[in-house]
């Protein structure tokens, strides 16, 4: 193929009158020059280069070459055939796509020629048509439409109709048949070998490095608390305390499926008619910080080794650092396992034992029925009240062949951090995830990783990260199989991000999965993305600047947009996860708070008249702890560092010593009114 010269006199003109369509009739000589006049008997001679001179600096120009270039491109990869390989199947892209200039399409399907001369006949058949209802000539109607189009003659109309048909096919050819390159980047092979330009590959990382994709699952509990910023005095209702206990036991008991306890539990009513799925969360996802950046946290720091990860959008070295430091503010010694945060499954059986407790024994209101003293208040916020990510243990080991329960995990952080809430997912154990987040509404999430962008391998079920984010539905040919769709080897689609949810049985839904996965591969960062094309099909279609300076400015200025929209993207994620950070911070700073533990044992003593009951006078908020209770109540107190209480030992002796009507009348006491702890 010989190298095509790009006509610098074009572009010059492009820069001198400020559009391409008034450079229509401009050629330049061999030498170059654009324009001849003579003053005073003297000739003189403009030429591309000089006008490109005044331009070199000025980025503001640039766009409008790149444009010119690019349609310049466009016309080029029609004027030639070239093959591709289409997942084993050889094609012919290119010129023969253009077709006859006679043919006619009739809707999508056609030649370009076929599809623009369609496009004419259509318009043409409008102007008819708005004759007779306008009762004017037809000639004036067509006029009207040529105009609106910015020609004057059908013929100028279908060259029209032909560029854009040109430029769409292009574009589209792209995505079609190098959609493995938009999703794996410098990691794709298909692309390379044809590129011939090795240097793309650090131009274009992928969609999976780029946007770190995550598929996930959730079941959400939402809470009347209007507060995200009630780090230690929020509340939940009698309702939302029993709820969450259900959620918890249903799927540690393994009786229903995670799909059937999102759908009866779950408050997000979109996802749960969808088993949960909330479908593809990345870095551009609106999600609150809790939720992604809780998941992108455990992927990091829980998940996997932090080596692993390192390089990816997420930067495990900082991120996870400054998010350690924090969440360790927000838990005990005792709740930090193996350096993995986690909460007993017991805090929920409390909830719901305490769920109606909002009186006192005499059925009176205490402390002017200041709702943080409500045991299940208290509970909640000493152990749910938490912007990250936590792990649920239990005692149970889930049952041989159960697909959700308590699992024991044998590598990574999660190792030695005991029985651990979680659900199988493609044949693999993987945990829950317990978050409290909120923004226009405020709840608490149980969330499941069901695919993420550092597993490049298999799953259990032999699927690829590519398979898994396929652009086809199981209808089609092409979508990941096994077998050959014989008697003896039937075929048995594989289990992928586009037929996940059970719903997706329905052809017409895994469809919808897959086109919206397509579309978000081609938009998620689109001005890359487009300059990417450029530069491949620049060096693949020969296309020569026949103005080298200029060449170097225009990939100057490609690289340098570039660069600068990555900078301003990567200072935002920055900014996204400090603000996150020094929420936890504050969080961890508030809740020194927290109402101890000892008063929700003791809230219905509290202020009990003596002709009912004597407790309240006479007993120490000690004798009434059970004994299940007694270490959580005296570590509470040694974690709040209450009274200054240092030890275990200091914390018995501190209750045993302190009245139920002493530590809720004395002013300031144990569990005196708000003021004592907000």
């Amino acid at each position: 193929m010989k190298n095509t010269k790009l006509s610098v006199g074009l572009i010059a003109c492009l820069l001198s009158v400020g559009g391409l369509a008034g450079c229509s009739k401009v050629r330049s000589s061999s030498d170059g020059v654009l324009l001849t006049y003579t003053v005073d008997g003297k000739e003189h001679k403009i030429t591309a280069d000089q006008i490109l001179e005044k331009s070199y600096d000025d980025s503001s120009k640039y766009q409008a070459i790149y444009d010119v270039i690019y349609s310049v491109l466009v016309k080029n990869y029609f004027n030639h055939e070239a093959e591709v390989d289409y997942y084993g199947q050889k094609r012919v892209i290119g010129k023969g796509q253009m077709g006859n200039p006679d043919d006619v399409a009739h809707g999508s399907e056609g030649s370009i020629y076929g599809k623009a001369n369609q496009k004419v006949e259509d318009d043409i058949d409008t102007a008819h048509t708005n004759a007779d209802e306008n009762n004017t000539r037809y000639k004036k109607e067509l006029e009207t439409i040529l105009e609106g189009h910015g020609v004057k003659t059908i013929e100028e109309l279908k060259e029209k109709y032909v560029e854009e048909i040109q430029k769409e096919t292009f574009e589209k050819n792209f995505y079609t048949y190098y959609i493995e390159d938009i999703k794996q980047g410098a990691g794709a092979t298909h692309l390379w070998g044809q590129a011939g330009d090795t240097t793309l590959k650090s131009f274009w990382r992928g969609y999976f490095e780029d946007q770190m994709p995550y598929h996930v699952s959730h079941i959400l509990v939402k809470l009347e608390d209007g507060s995200g910023t009630n780090y230690a005095d929020g509340t939940i209702s009698e309702a939302n305390a029993k709820k969450l206990y259900d959620v918890v036991d249903a799927l540690a008991n393994g009786e229903d499926t995670f799909s059937t306890i999102a759908k009866q539990y779950s408050e997000d009513t979109g996802s749960a008619k969808l088993s949960g799925d909330l479908g593809i969360m990345d870095t551009s996802t609106s999600f609150v910080n809790e939720f992604k950046l809780g998941v992108y946290a455990y992927e990091n720091y829980y998940g996997k080794d932090a080596a692993e990860a390192e390089g990816t959008e997420i930067d495990a070295k900082e991120f996870t650092a400054n998010y350690k430091a924090a969440v360790e503010k927000s838990f005990t010694e005792d709740e930090i396992v193996n350096e993995v945060p986690v909460i007993s499954s017991e805090v929920f059986t409390w909830l719901k034992d305490a769920a109606k407790e909002d009186k006192n024994g005499n059925k009176e209101e205490v402390l002017d029925n200041n709702a943080a003293f409500y045991p299940r208040n208290i509970i909640y916020n000493k152990f749910l009240n938490r912007h990250s990510v936590a792990f649920i243990v239990g005692d149970t080991e889930a049952a041989e062949g159960a697909t959700h329960g308590y699992h024991t995990y044998t590598a990574g952080k999660l190792a030695g951090a005991g029985k651990i809430l979680s659900v199988k997912v493609a044949g693999e154990w993987r945990p829950i995830l317990c978050v409290r987040a909120g923004s226009d509404y405020q709840g608490i999430h149980f969330i499941v990783v069901n695919r993420s962008p550092l597993e490049t391998g298999v799953d259990a079920n032999g699927v690829t990260q590519s398979e898994y984010y396929t652009t086809f539905y199981p209808d089609q040919d092409l979508y990941p199989h096994t077998g050959e769709g014989t008697t003896e080897s039937p075929r048995v689609n594989k289990k992928t991000y586009v037929n996940f949810s059970s719903v997706d049985s329905d052809i017409s839904a895994t469809k919808k999965r897959a086109e919206e996965l397509a579309s978000k591969l081609k938009s998620f960062d689109s001005d890359r993305l487009g300059k990417y094309i450029f530069k491949k099909y620049l060096a693949e279609e020969k296309v020569v600047i026949n103005q080298s300076k200029l060449a170097e400015s225009l990939t100057k200025w490609i690289d340098t947009s570039v660069e600068k929209a990555e900078e301003e993207r990567e200072e935002n994620w920055t900014k996204t996860w400090t603000e996150y950070i020094d929420t936890l911070s504050r969080q961890g700073s508030e809740r020194s708070k927290l109402i101890p533990q000892a008063c929700r044992v003791s809230f219905k003593y509290a202020d009990v008249k003596e002709t009912t009951a004597d407790k309240g006078e006479e007993h120490t908020i000690w004798e009434l702890v059970p004994t299940e209770l007694q270490s959580v109540v005296k570590k509470d107190l040694v974690a709040l560092g209450w009274d200054e209480i240092t030890t275990e030992a200091e914390a018995e002796t501190y209750l045993s010593s302190l009245k139920v009507k002493d530590a809720y009348k004395e002013k300031g006491g144990l569990c005196n009114d708000g003021k004592a702890h907000f």
